[in-house]
């Protein structure tokens, strides 16, 4: 795998610097962890679950399901711990939720399937009150949109159809 860098907005990339990560074509997403520090997930091509790494680190594996597209990532703060999420597509086509502890992924990954199928890959944003968004296509083509309840966890409400 190379990687390009940015030191900021408008000056010329460095690299690239290569790493001897396998990741299936097409799945790997970044999300700024630290200031000016990302992490990498995907879905390894060797072992077929999901993974991820950042310089000067392991890869660490996340177990949970494949994605066959880029995972969505959002970094927020749940129940007063600094946390990744991320959402995809499973192979049979169900929406899947994963979550961790940012930069401490190796403390474990969960894993949620959701009972919403989807078309190509979910989409996750926080809201106007910091809670997660997440939304996808359903089967019949159709968005839908769930956001986190109120309370403890990652619990999100029932799907809402939008432009109904």
């Amino acid at each position: 795998m190379l990687v390009w860098s940015q030191p900021a907005p408008g000056e010329d990339f460095t690299g690239p610097r290569g790493f001897s990560l396998r990741p299936a074509p097409g799945t790997v997403a970044a999300l700024e962890t630290a200031p000016g520090r990302a992490t990498f997930f995907w879905t390894d091509a060797g072992s077929g679950g999901a993974a991820a790494w950042r310089a000067g680190d392991w890869p660490v594996s996340l177990d949970g399901t494949p994605a066959e597209r880029p995972y969505a990532v959002l970094r927020t703060s749940l129940d007063g711990y600094d946390c990744v999420v991320l959402a995809c597509r499973d192979k049979d086509g169900a929406a899947v939720l994963g979550m961790g502890a940012t930069e401490n992924e190796s403390a474990g990954f969960w894993w949620y399937a959701l009972a919403e199928s989807c078309q190509g890959s979910p989409a996750l944003a926080r809201d106007g009150r910091g809670r997660v968004v997440m939304a996808l296509i359903g089967t019949d083509g159709r968005p839908r949109v769930a956001r986190q309840e109120d309370g403890d966890g990652l619990t999100l409400t029932r799907w809402d159809l939008l432009g109904s």
